[in-house]
């Protein structure tokens, strides 16, 4: 957890330097492209993440597969490795995208239902979020057979369960209670 707290400080301070620069969109490609190089490249990454690598070799590195990248980028590297926090990139990565489609609307939901739902279900729930305000809405899905029925949302720090086996369970409270 704690990890994902300091990648998420580091991100949301890129985000809002890329925001104030206008370039989110190309800051947000540079870092997945990155993302891809180091992991088509495993030595490349555990060089990087090292900490028997020498700060000055890791910029050195930077400098040299990253040329092409913005100068944002490679200074966004450039500090991970002067503060030691090289293996946080990922989920910086991943908390940087997030605060991009959070500012383009873009909902990010999770959804968890006991049988595989179809385009119809997923369009009218799509439905629902938009009249609440999101103004575009991306799915992932799982199925999890243990909730017997209805669906789990998770939408960003919120959760929404709507599942058969939490009403079960619930229920089963209120008459142990009784």
């Amino acid at each position: 957890m704690l990890q994902g707290s300091i990648a998420r400080r580091y991100a949301q301070a890129l985000f809002e330097l890329a925001n104030e620069k206008g370039t989110i969109d190309t800051q947000e490609s540079e870092l997945k492209q990155a993302l891809g190089i180091f992991a088509e490249n495993p030595s490349l990454q555990s060089t990087f993440e090292s900490s028997q690598t020498s700060p000055a070799k890791k910029k050195e590195l930077i400098e040299q597969v990253f040329a092409s990248f913005s100068e944002t980028t490679r200074g966004f590297l450039g500090l991970l490795v002067r503060k030691h926090r090289e293996s946080a990139f990922p989920k910086a990565v991943q908390a940087f995208s997030q605060s991009a489609d959070r500012a383009r609307g873009i909902l990010e939901v999770e959804v968890r239902s006991a049988v595989a739902l179809g385009q119809e279900e997923l369009k009218a729930l799509e439905n629902r979020l938009i009249q609440g305000g999101a103004r575009s809405v991306r799915f992932s899905t799982k199925v999890e057979p243990d909730l017997i029925g209805g669906v789990v949302l998770s939408v960003g720090d919120r959760l929404y369960d709507g599942s058969v086996k939490t009403r079960l369970k619930r229920l089963k409270e209120r008459l142990a209670r009784a």
